[in-house]
């Protein structure tokens, strides 16, 4: 059973991989067995990362690119081949939730299209564009996985983040086309699924959801008082879902979305006291 969760031989790259999300993303891969490309924008911490998973006797790269930016994905694409020579998986976490519509209070009948466009660029079409980049090595590979990273946002409205919530709601959307479409062209060879988080505490953030500053009080930070478990989750609680989503314990599953959320999105507020 614990061999059809190895990520042995895998070679997968994480978008976002200089995040705190992206971070605990590729130490889970590496210590699967996998082979971890590191990509984000600050070149400084993604090196910084690859040199001691390397160290530890894993194996990883930094890919320093923009995920919105296709000469740089094209770029870190064609290092990972000549270094590796394949790409089998991809793990798409980059995003940002905050622009400066969740800055202020807004007039919904006067919100900026361009902050909306902003985080739409980022979070859909970053998402989208490092799947045909690197999903095609995938398909030149002949077989892999691809996982996205959805939001509870998608699922449940949240205020002052529309443009993150239309984001990921695409996401999902994109998710589950693009699962038919790689399934009537690859049959099971190539899957792609999302990972939907609830309130996870990142640098993008974490203002936002602890502006109230009652986050060492948790019980009566209003934020939580929604979640069953009252409680933020932990980057480590979705690494689980990661591994298998990549490995072939999960080959018959594509086009879904799984929500690590501590019971949010089922939980109707109802006679909450």
């Amino acid at each position: 059973m614990s061999h059809s969760f190895s990520l042995e031989g895998k070679v997968v790259v994480v978008t976002g991989g200089t995040g705190i999300l992206g971070k605990s993303f590729i130490d889970c891969i590496a210590e699967a067995g996998g082979t971890v490309g590191i990509l984000g924008r600050n070149r400084a911490i993604a090196e910084e990362r690859a040199t001691k998973i390397n160290k530890e006797g894993g194996k990883a790269i930094a890919l320093c690119a923009d995920v919105t930016n296709r000469n740089d994905l094209t770029n870190a694409r064609k290092l990972v081949l000549d270094t590796y020579g394949k790409i089998d998986g991809l793990v798409n976490a980059a995003g940002s939730s905050m622009t400066d519509e969740a800055e202020k209070e807004l007039d919904i009948f006067n919100m900026s299209l361009d902050d909306l466009k902003a985080t739409m660029d980022v979070n859909l079409w970053g998402t989208i564009l490092p799947t045909q980049i690197f999903g095609n090595a995938i398909s030149h590979q002949g077989k892999g996985s691809i996982v996205n990273i959805s939001s509870i946002a998608a699922k449940r409205a949240i205020g002052k983040i529309l443009g993150y919530s239309m984001a990921k709601a695409s996401v999902e959307s994109f998710t589950k086309w693009f699962a038919v479409e790689l399934s009537r062209r690859y049959k099971d060879a190539i899957r792609i699924n999302a990972i939907v988080p609830g309130l996870f505490l990142t640098d993008a953030n974490r203002n936002f959801y602890t502006d109230i500053k009652a986050i060492n009080e948790k019980p009566s930070n209003p934020v939580l008082q929604k979640v069953p478990f009252k409680r933020f989750g932990e980057p480590e609680e979705l690494n689980g879902i990661v591994v298998w989503l990549l490995s072939n314990a999960s080959k018959f599953v594509t086009g879904t979305t799984i929500t690590v959320d501590g019971g949010l999105n089922v939980n109707s507020g109802l006679f909450d006291s």
